[in-house]
């Protein structure tokens, strides 16, 4: 008896999703002791990517780089160089609390995840951030470059 297109169909996209849940699944393991520390230090220099489900293990629909760990007030600073012509800065705060949705789908099929980068790649990264801040920091309303900047400045007394 041959299965309906349909059935095929939502039989792949199951197969699919179970992949996928699988790799969420393994990226909160093996998060979770950053998740539950308090100093959050390690997550420097990684991504904290927004994933969707979708082909054979998900795609990317943003990334933040993370730029500053504030364990003091338990914050992320990242930078987003994807989505700064939607949202009007690339440089913004993300509460701790954010990580904890590693690995769990919302209700839109978005899952989070962590990439760790090659040295090479954290170098290509971080010349993006120094270019963008370089070329806007005189801008009016460039307030994500100031607030990251006093950040710094503070973190630094």
């Amino acid at each position: 008896m041959e299965t309906s297109r349909e059935e095929r169909i939502i039989k792949e996209m199951k197969e699919k999703c179970k992949k996928v849940e699988e790799k969420a699944v393994k990226q909160k393991q093996k998060w979770q002791f950053v998740i539950n520390s308090k100093d959050k230090t390690r997550l420097l220099n990684t991504s904290i990517d927004v994933m969707n489900f979708g082909g054979t293990s998900g795609y990317k629909v943003a990334t933040q780089f993370v730029i500053g760990v504030d364990n003091e007030n338990k914050n992320f600073y990242v930078f987003s160089e994807n989505n700064s012509d939607i949202i009007g800065y690339a440089i913004y705060k993300l509460p701790f609390d954010y990580i904890k949705g590693i690995g769990v789908a919302d209700g839109d099929d978005h899952w989070l995840k962590i990439t760790e980068h090659k040295p090479e790649t954290i170098e290509k990264k971080i010349r993006k951030v120094e270019s963008y801040i370089r070329r806007n920091k005189d801008r009016e309303d460039a307030k994500d470059i100031r607030m990251f900047q006093e950040w710094q400045s503070e973190s630094r007394k």
